[in-house]
């Protein structure tokens, strides 16, 4: 499910422990951040995938995750720095 109304979505997962889905599209200002534990849960060392990354201060490091559909088994996962514009 997407976190749109939530903005963080915890998931529990017996491989990998916690994993974090971050949707910033409706952050207001970036006190909200602090208000959400975000740099605590981005320092965690738990997975953590977030739209609209762009909304995060750029001291936050972060890499761009690219799906490539090839056919209905198979994707290829592009990872890259993500830079702001």
């Amino acid at each position: 499910t997407s976190p749109t109304f939530t903005l963080i979505q915890q998931y529990e997962s017996t491989d990998v422990g916690h994993v974090y889905h971050i949707d910033l599209y409706r952050l207001s200002d970036l006190g909200e951040l602090n208000d959400l534990g975000l740099e605590e849960i981005l320092q965690s060392g738990q997975y953590c995938f977030v739209e609209w990354a762009s909304r995060l201060p750029a001291s936050f490091g972060a890499l761009h995750l690219e799906l490539e559909y090839i056919n209905p088994t198979e994707r290829i996962l592009t990872a890259t720095p993500y830079e702001r514009a």
